[in-house]
């Protein structure tokens, strides 16, 4: 079970002050993995849209050599995260032949080894709009942060979660089970001008008027 950190949530962070905190976090879910130790808490990041958290976590990423695998888990069809019904298999119990449900592979797995080149690099999946995903995506959010699997299908070596999500009753985070609450540590993100302009603006070349 990953540890549960509890963050003050009217304290906002800016997104530059927290990618090292994050990069620590990634690398502790990656290596304990398979080490039978408690797992780290998984990114949880609340901010407005546009503030550039899919930005900043690209750029991290590149930056430390991890590949990226971006998606709107909010707004994925269900199939795309749990794989298709295949009736092909059966069971026969007392004489009588059943048919049964297995799964076809999620695309989200699937996705994640190729972009991980057959889980040869570290891998950062980030999921944006958590808080949106229907209650049955939900669900198979637990089975992903707490035994790294979906559909029972494990994830490529290296894999770690970040997650994007509102956590206010007004956007329905409520919705959110506490299982997977309990695995984060939520950063309320802002956007701080002046840390922009110093550390990615000018560095980056960008005008200096700014």
């Amino acid at each position: 079970m990953a540890s549960e950190l509890v963050i003050d949530l009217h304290k906002k962070f800016p997104l530059f002050s927290i990618m090292k905190e994050l990069q620590g976090l990634l690398y502790l879910q990656m290596t304990r993995r398979d080490s039978g130790k408690e797992m780290p808490a998984i990114p949880l990041l609340r901010g407005d849209p546009g503030i550039g958290k899919t930005a900043m976590i690209s750029k991290m990423c590149s930056d430390i050599g991890y590949k990226l695998l971006a998606t709107d888990y909010g707004l994925k069809p269900q199939e795309d995260i749990s794989g298709i019904p295949d009736f092909g298999t059966t069971c026969e119990i007392n004489g009588t032949t059943y048919k049964k449900t297995t799964y076809t592979l999620p695309e989200l797995v699937g996705d994640a080894w190729t972009i991980s080149e057959n889980g040869t690099k570290p891998l950062v999946i980030f999921l944006d709009d958590f808080h949106m995903a229907p209650p049955a995506n939900m669900a198979l959010g637990y089975e992903m942060f707490t035994y790294w699997k979906l559909r029972g299908v494990p994830f490529p070596p290296l894999t770690a979660f970040i997650i994007a999500a509102n956590v206010g009753a007004k956007s329905l985070a409520n919705l959110i089970p506490s299982p997977i609450v309990n695995r984060c540590a939520i950063y309320n993100v802002s956007v701080d001008f002046n840390q922009w302009k110093t550390e990615y603006a000018l560095p980056q070349g960008i005008n200096s008027k700014i």
